[in-house]
């Protein structure tokens, strides 16, 4: 694929995401009444509900990248892009032998495109950006796949303010590779490391039975407005029971307050989209904090009016608890309305929540608190 930029907008256009619709086939017609439709805010009140099947990302493309492509599968909540462009990205094209699969199962198929835009003076304009997808009848010998390992987009992810140089890690522990990959494991083609305006390096490390084998990917010069799918001169094999480990280096020397998490440009993300093959059913493997260790370790122990369950909940999109109230006030309480920043989104689990494997990761991420320490001036670590 490649980004078509309307000339003079190429300032304002952050990144682009295509998704495809995953409908019943009683939708077709509910979803062939937009396809003239003008468009209107992302996730907004006035967003058509039934857009909320078109999460199925194809395509994704940021700044600087020269392309990257992003694939979740996830059937609840169609959360399956298969396009993903960033910022000064001028596309890409995929290894002769994979490819994605678009429109299976023969079924008519809809997408949405989505353009998040960087305009922090509010200038007035129209825009009619895209993408040109180039596809094929002929099948490729691999369905590829886009795994995407970091840390979940959430405001727990807090990075301090007056630091030269402060590192985050994201870990996919072995639990889950273990029970998502085949026996013959993954291949690798390519990586697109993603942060944001504070990030400064960037680092895919891989473990295998406790040793650390090279890293996969590694930029020690990030440059956010050069964003770039990497293709690895030697594919990776990564095997049943690997562990994948994103780290990121930020610095906020001039920055007065605290980081979070999030889709704004002055918020901050840690992120590493792998293409690979053959295709798994796992779209990402991702941590964060576990919620009451985040707010123990900031002395709240407790909320008026609102229960550290309820809290949990809402951070962890487990559904509404025994009161809807309550999820309103603690979102309202956690996430106060701003017009210069975005929303915190999350990952949605499936209908079923294995709590075995839930409970072995956090007991798995309070142990790496470890992996905390000073590395010099102005060098920490937290997870």
């Amino acid at each position: 694929y490649e980004p078509l930029i309307q000339r003079g907008n190429e300032g304002f256009v952050h990144h682009m995401l295509l998704y495809e619709c995953v409908e019943a086939p009683e939708s077709t017609i509910l979803f062939e009444s937009y396809v003239s439709h003008r468009g209107t805010a992302c996730y907004g009140p006035n967003m058509p509900v039934i857009w909320e099947k078109c999460l199925t990302p194809v395509l994704a493309w940021a700044i600087g990248s020269q392309g990257s492509v992003v694939l979740y599968i996830s059937q609840e909540k169609c959360l399956t892009p298969v396009l993903a462009w960033a910022v000064g990205s001028q596309g890409e094209m995929f290894p002769d032998h994979v490819g994605l699969p678009l429109a299976e199962d023969h079924r008519s198929t809809f997408f949405m495109l989505e353009t998040h835009y960087d305009n922090p003076m509010f200038r007035s304009a129209v825009d009619s950006s895209g993408v040109r997808v180039f596809y094929s009848d002929k099948l490729r010998e691999y369905d590829g796949g886009m795994l995407v390992s970091g840390i979940t987009v959430t405001p727990l992810h807090v990075i301090p303010p007056r630091q030269p140089q402060y590192h985050t890690v994201g870990y996919c522990n072995s639990l889950c590779t273990q029970r998502m990959f085949p026996q013959t494991g993954i291949k690798v083609v390519s990586v697109l490391l993603h942060s944001h305006l504070a990030g400064r390096k960037m680092k895919l490390r891989h473990f295998r039975d406790k040793q650390e084998l090279s890293p996969i990917a590694q930029d020690d010069n990030y440059d956010f407005n050069y964003q770039q799918s990497r293709t690895l001169q030697t594919e990776v094999l990564v095997l049943p029971g690997d562990e994948l480990v994103t780290e990121c280096a930020y610095q906020t020397l001039n920055r007065t307050d605290p980081t979070l998490g999030g889709y704004s440009t002055k918020q901050e993300m840690c992120l590493a989209f792998l293409l690979y093959y053959p295709r798994t059913s796992m779209a990402s493997c991702l941590s964060m904090t576990p919620v009451k260790y985040f707010f123990e370790t900031f002395g709240v122990k407790k909320f008026y009016n609102i229960t550290m369950d309820a809290v949990e909940r809402v951070f962890l999109k487990l559904g509404p608890s025994d009161n809807e109230q309550l999820n309103e006030q603690v979102r309202l309480l956690t996430y106060p309305t701003s017009t210069t920043s975005t929303s915190p989104s999350f990952p949605v689990p499936g209908d079923d929540m294995d709590q075995e494997v839930n409970n072995q990761a956090i007991y798995t991420l309070q142990q790496m608190k470890d992996f905390s320490e000073d590395q010099g001036e102005g060098m920490n670590h937290v997870e």
